[in-house]
């Protein structure tokens, strides 16, 4: 039987009624790419990854 790990606090930060925004995050290899993350998301991988996300532009509708 294998076990289900259930991350509460990324489920929680998921669930945030927020704005997607636009964000230019660095990757492992140096490079950069743009993702669609709520704020609340975008500050928990920052947190855990320690890698530079920013900010450029809010999208789109509240979810």
């Amino acid at each position: 039987m294998t076990e289900e790990y259930i991350d509460i606090e990324w489920d929680n930060a998921q669930n945030v009624n927020e704005k997607e925004c636009i964000y230019k995050c660095q990757m492992y290899n140096g490079g950069t790419t743009y993702k669609l993350y709520k704020p609340s998301v975008a500050n928990l991988v920052r947190k855990r990854t320690g890698l530079k996300i920013e900010k450029i532009e809010e999208k789109g509708e509240e979810k």
